[in-house]
C-alpha cells in the first residue's frame, strides 16, 4: 500500500525553484515516496540541456551505453520531450513503448504530421491486462 507521496513537477537548479530543491534536500518531507521531475537538477554537471537537441544527443549517448532496457519518465502532455525521446530511440534503433494515455495524446495531434503517432514504426503501446479488460468491458456495453 502506498502511503503519503510528494510530487514536484519540472524543477530545475537554474529556475527560481532551485531554493525549493535545496530545501527538500536539507529538510525532506516525511513521505513514503518522493517523485521529482526535472531535466537540470544536478548542480555538479557542466552539461547544458537548455535545447531539446542537446538533450536528444545525451539520450542517444546514454541509450548507446546501456545494454538493457532504458526507462524515461515524462509527462504525456510534454510533446516536445516525447518527440525528443522518440528521435533518440529512432537514432539508436530502439523501440519507444508508450502507455495508452500517451498514445491517445499523440494521436489526437493528427494535424501535426511531424509529431509521432502510436501507429508509427518504432512505437508500441503498452496496455496492462487490467486496463485492457476494463476497456473491453466498456466497449461491450456500448
Amino acid at each position: 500500500m502506498l502511503g503519503r507521496s510528494y510530487f514536484i513537477r519540472e524543477i530545475s537548479r537554474t529556475w527560481p525553484e532551485s531554493k525549493l530543491l535545496d530545501e527538500l534536500t536539507q529538510n525532506p518531507p516525511s513521505v513514503d515516496i518522493l517523485l521529482i521531475e526535472g531535466t537540470r537538477i544536478i548542480p555538479e554537471t557542466d552539461a547544458d540541456f537548455s535545447r531539446e537537441e542537446d538533450l536528444e544527443d545525451e539520450f542517444v549517448r546514454v541509450v548507446n551505453e546501456t545494454k538493457g532496457i532504458v526507462l524515461v519518465t515524462t509527462a504525456s502532455q510534454n510533446i516536445e520531450r516525447l518527440v525528443t525521446i522518440f528521435r533518440a530511440a529512432k537514432r539508436t534503433g530502439r523501440i519507444l513503448i508508450i502507455d495508452i494515455y500517451t498514445a491517445e495524446v499523440l494521436d489526437s495531434l493528427k494535424d501535426y504530421p511531424r509529431i509521432p503517432k502510436s501507429s508509427w514504426e518504432g512505437i508500441r503501446v503498452s496496455l496492462s491486462p487490467s486496463i485492457a479488460n476494463r476497456l473491453k468491458e466498456r466497449a461491450e456495453k456500448i
